[in-house]
């Protein structure tokens, strides 16, 4: 039963971090979702930027495999020394981009995340629209967004919690604008203009009568969990 409605929280990112990364300012998170399957927390780990909580690869117990995209520069350091038993993970680049394909039509629900974790585990399709893909992109909704925004985490966990199922639809709109939302809060944190309306976002799907509305950088304090930096 779930009982964290947040899937990035009570220590379950930070005490996987292992240490800084190669950027000086990052350190790389590492979050086990083995147990989503009713397996090991640790047979499959998602390899997240916690800056801004994208996710920049996997990495698998049972080939000692590390899937990252493009750019990742994921440092060997974030991983236990190597030993006779378990060498350095063997890296493999993703072909496809960091970007969702078919964000509206994501679907999340115990069976799709249980089927996620295996493809995870064992795959090895990185076609375009193979199912490795498939997997990252169903995780990055069901981690990284929920993480990121109030009213996509509530929706997600309600759904879970009752055994039902939550699909992203008129959602993609607020998640493709996070980072949008995030500028209009720094803005106002460099002015102190946090009453301020300067910009208008869609915080809910059009199926809930979600529209485009002006909101202060005050309000969407409320509704994004964390901001870019940058």
């Amino acid at each position: 039963e779930l009982q964290d409605p947040t899937p990035i929280g009570q220590g379950r990112m930070t005490h996987r971090v292992i240490g800084v990364g190669d950027r000086g300012t990052r350190n790389w998170g590492l979050i086990g979702i083995g147990r989503l399957a009713d397996r090991p927390e640790d047979d499959v780990q998602l390899v997240f930027d916690p800056e801004d909580l994208y996710i920049r690869g996997i990495y698998r117990r049972f080939d000692n495999t590390l899937y990252h995209y493009a750019g990742a520069d994921i440092p060997d350091a974030l991983f236990p020394p190597p030993t006779a038993e378990r060498p350095v993970p063997v890296r493999r680049q993703l072909p496809f981009p960091v970007n969702y394909r078919d964000l509206p039509n994501i679907t999340v629900d115990q069976g799709t995340l249980t089927g996620a974790v295996e493809t995870l585990r064992t795959s090895n399709d990185t076609r375009e629209r193979g199912a490795l893909r498939n997997a990252i992109e169903l995780m990055a909704v069901t981690f990284a967004e929920t993480a990121r925004n109030r009213l996509i985490q509530n929706e997600v966990f309600t759904a879970l919690r009752g055994g039902g199922t939550w699909r992203v639809g008129g959602h993609d709109t607020v998640m493709n604008n996070w980072n949008r939302m995030g500028a209009t809060i720094r803005t106002a944190e460099a002015t102190n203009a946090w009453e301020t309306t300067t910009d208008q976002f869609q915080l809910d799907g059009v199926e809930h009568g979600g529209q485009q509305q002006t909101y202060s950088a005050l309000f969407l304090l409320g509704v994004v969990y964390m901001v870019k930096r940058r």
